[in-house]
C-alpha cells in the first residue's frame, strides 16, 4: 500500500485550541476524501509522531473489523494510553486506559471503545454512503467531539464493528519511543 503524506495545512493555528482541533479534522478529512478517490479496501492513519510496531498493520488487518485500533500513549504519561471504554453509550467520551488495564487484551467486544486517530485500520465500507439510513460517516470536531473519539463512538452507533488490539503498542514521539515502551 503507497503513503499518503499529507502536506501541512495552511491555516493559523495555536496547539491547544480549537482550531487546532479544526485543523486536525480538516486534514483527516482531505485524506478520506483522496481515500475514497482509490480501489484500496483500508485506510491506514498514522500520525507524524505515532511510531507504529512492525507487526501493526498485519496485526490490525488479522482482526478484520471495521475499525480497528491500537494505543499509545499521551505525551504527559506514558502509562495512560489514547485507547479505552466509553462508559456511556449514549455519549462520545471514553475513560483512558492504563496500560496495565487495556496491554495484551482486545476491548470492544461487548462494549463501545475509542482510540486516537495515530494508529487506526478502517475498512473502505465505514466511509460509504448507504441512504436512506445514514450518509457516509466522516471526522468531526468541535469542543465536545474530538475528531478521534466520536468517529469511534458514531461507527459503532451506525453498527460498525470497532475495536482495540491492546498488543499493537505504538510510540508517541518524542517523549516515547517505541523502543523505549517496548523495552521497559
Amino acid at each position: 500500500m503507497p503513503p499518503f503524506i499529507t502536506t501541512p495545512s495552511n491555516k493559523t493555528w495555536r496547539l491547544g485550541t480549537q482550531s487546532h482541533l479544526d485543523v486536525i479534522t480538516d486534514k483527516l478529512n482531505e485524506i478520506r476524501v483522496e481515500f475514497m478517490e482509490t480501489d484500496a479496501t483500508h485506510l491506514a492513519l498514522a500520525d507524524a509522531d505515532v511510531e507504529w510496531p512492525p507487526d501493526a498493520l498485519c496485526t490490525l488487518l488479522k482482526m478484520d473489523v471495521d475499525v480497528a485500533g491500537g494505543i499509545y500513549p499521551y505525551h504527559s504519561d506514558r502509562n495512560r494510553m489514547i485507547a479505552g471504554v466509553i462508559r456511556d453509550p449514549e455519549r462520545h467520551n471514553y475513560a483512558p486506559s492504563h496500560i496495565d488495564e487495556i496491554r495484551g487484551r482486545i476491548l470492544g467486544e461487548n462494549e463501545f471503545v475509542a482510540a486516537g486517530n495515530g494508529c487506526v485500520l478502517i475498512k473502505r465500507r465505514v466511509f460509504k454512503q448507504y441512504p436512506p439510513l445514514y450518509s457516509s460517516l466522516s471526522f468531526v470536531s468541535d469542543r465536545n467531539k474530538p475528531s478521534d473519539t466520536y468517529f469511534w463512538w458514531i461507527a459503532q452507533r451506525l453498527g460498525f464493528k470497532c475495536r482495540v488490539n491492546g498488543n499493537v503498542l505504538a510510540g508517541h514521539l518524542p517523549e516515547w519511543p517505541l523502543s523505549e515502551l517496548t523495552d521497559g
